[in-house]
């Protein structure tokens, strides 16, 4: 939780939320839950507080998000006296006989003569949910101090990325057959992780161009469309859903959770609160989604994360006896269950915690497999065995004076700081996999001339004329050159 006050309250809320986490809240903690349910009377919080005025409402589903967005904007514009204007979408269809893949012509049904879309058609997928338009918006209702979330990692050094929170300080557009296309959006950061200062803008502004996406639309007949959409790729910060609301610290936290399917979508909900006090639920909620206990599964879960847990601070410490050792998480756990028995770490929750009337059952012991790299069947042990680990050896037979199989471990990249990690994820697997027969993987790997390019460059890696990080550079800039 992220609460910066101490109060009973917030006291009452942390334990609430602790409870919630294992699904076991009691009658206490759903009684003060309650209490910050909005109503009428003097002892309800009010959604007209100052406070809680035009902040983003958590809530659990998309459509309810995106009705939100449209009652908030109107609400917002009238509050401060602004005028919304309209902003359309340029769409066009993705499949028509020009633009399909052979992937595209064996999966979709619908063939268009050419990619441009009906007048009619248009204003259907301009008007859909932004949840039935892969969340990019066909329509945008913008004023100017007007809250939005940025859709897209479009610069992640001036900290523009996806969920980060601004809001509207002008914009730049056209009109088009009689309607208004946005061309790019300025928009303050508000709270950014650093401070942002761009040549002629004010601190902290930052400008977002129209963006060109390849969207499915879901159509009022339960069709499916492909179209290319342009779009600046914002939305309207007057709701999110809980999934995108996590990570985040709210000091007003506004939250919906009737629509919640489970205690973790509780739980995500209300732990973005910094406070009790700025805690308040726009309507009532079912008691029974976070009370009764969690799922055996989820409870071993939690039960194996304290093990381990208690196994890092053993060994921070110096006092880990030596013999819990493993390189498995089931291996060092089934370890510290055969050390202690029926004793569980201190200060575990009551929810999860076991002795020997509420056993804790050992962990199944866990047993390795043998991959061969390569068609060699016969060294390859049976797949059924539970609890597996893959080795890698070689694939030969026998090795000399029998001594037994070496894995091999992958060769990789040292990282860079403009960027690689990508690169570096991306070509450590390719390059080990050419390694492995680089005859075989040379052919296969040739797709087109960027991947000629990356083979060329395992060879020259290989011969000695080149780095492996020379070879990922090469690529990188190659990426970079084309956008």
């Amino acid at each position: 939780m992220r609460q910066q006050t101490q109060s009973m309250a917030d006291t009452q809320l942390r334990t609430a939320l602790e409870n919630m986490r294992y699904k076991s809240c009691t009658e206490a903690d759903i009684k003060f839950l309650q209490t910050r349910i909005a109503g009428k009377s003097d002892s309800k919080p009010k959604l007209y507080d100052s406070r809680f005025r035009h902040v983003s409402l958590i809530t659990a589903r998309n459509i309810h998000r995106d009705k939100v967005n449209l009652l908030g904007a109107r609400q917002f514009a009238d509050d401060i006296g602004e005028t919304l204007t309209e902003f359309c979408s340029l769409d066009k269809w993705k499949n028509s006989h020009g633009s399909r893949s052979k992937k595209h012509r064996r999966t979709q049904k619908t063939v268009h003569a050419s990619d441009i879309i009906p007048d009619e058609t248009k204003r259907i997928l301009w008007n859909m949910p932004h949840n039935d338009s892969s969340h990019v918006a066909g329509k945008l209702y913008l004023c100017k101090g007007m809250p939005v979330l940025i859709k897209k990692n479009i610069a992640t050094e001036c900290c523009v990325t996806n969920g980060a929170e601004a809001r509207v300080v002008s914009w730049h557009h056209n009109e088009i057959n009689g309607v208004n296309i946005l061309e790019s959006l300025f928009v303050e950061l508000i709270n950014p992780p650093t401070r942002v200062q761009l040549d002629g803008l004010p601190p902290n502004v930052v400008p977002i161009i129209r963006d060109s996406v390849e969207i499915e639309c879901k159509m009022p007949n339960d069709t499916v469309e492909r179209i290319v959409r342009q779009q600046v790729p914002i939305l309207p910060n007057f709701a999110m859903t809980d999934y995108a609301s996590q990570g985040r610290t709210r000091p007003n936290n506004v939250v919906d959770l009737n629509n919640c399917l489970n205690h973790q979508s509780y739980y995500t909900c209300l732990s973005r609160s910094a406070s009790a006090d700025g805690t308040i639920s726009v309507q009532g909620f079912d008691p029974k989604k976070i009370m009764g206990g969690a799922s055996g599964y989820l409870r071993q879960e939690f039960r194996e994360l304290e093990i381990l847990d208690h196994i890092t601070d053993l060994r921070y410490h110096g006092t880990l006896p030596s013999h819990i050792t493993g390189h498995r998480r089931n291996t060092l756990v089934r370890a510290y269950q055969n050390w202690k028995k029926s004793r569980c770490p201190p200060n575990i929750h009551p929810a999860i915690k076991w002795d020997a009337t509420n056993p804790f059952p050992l962990i199944e012991e866990s047993k390795s497999d043998v991959y061969a790299a390569g068609n060699t069947s016969k060294n390859i042990t049976s797949a059924s065995t539970t609890h597996t680990e893959t080795q890698i050896v070689s694939t030969k037979e026998t090795q000399p004076n029998d001594l037994p199989p070496v894995a091999l471990a992958p060769q990789g990249f040292i990282w860079s700081s403009a960027y690689s990690c990508a690169y570096d994820a991306l070509l450590t697997i390719i390059y080990n996999l050419w390694k492995e027969n680089p005859r075989k993987w040379t052919s296969r790997l040739k797709l087109n001339d960027h991947m000629k390019s990356v083979v060329e460059g395992f060879n020259d890696i290989s011969n000695g004329q080149s780095s492996m990080e020379q070879c990922r550079d090469r690529l990188q800039a190659r990426m970079h050159n084309i956008d």
